[in-house]
């Protein structure tokens, strides 16, 4: 998998991480993925998708 880049955010709060990923089709295994984690209560969180309109 190759991402065009990551950014880790600086917040008091929180530490969130902004990725975009090379190819487009990688988009929906990783979302499985972490929806799969979170369910199982492995990671909390969330997964917020930035589509161009």
């Amino acid at each position: 998998m190759e991402f065009e880049y990551t950014y880790r955010l600086s917040s008091k709060k929180d530490r969130p991480i902004l990725a975009r990923l090379a190819l487009f089709k990688q988009r929906q295994p990783v979302l499985d993925a972490f929806r799969e984690k979170r369910n199982n209560g492995q990671v909390s969180g969330r997964v917020v998708e930035d589509l161009p309109d």
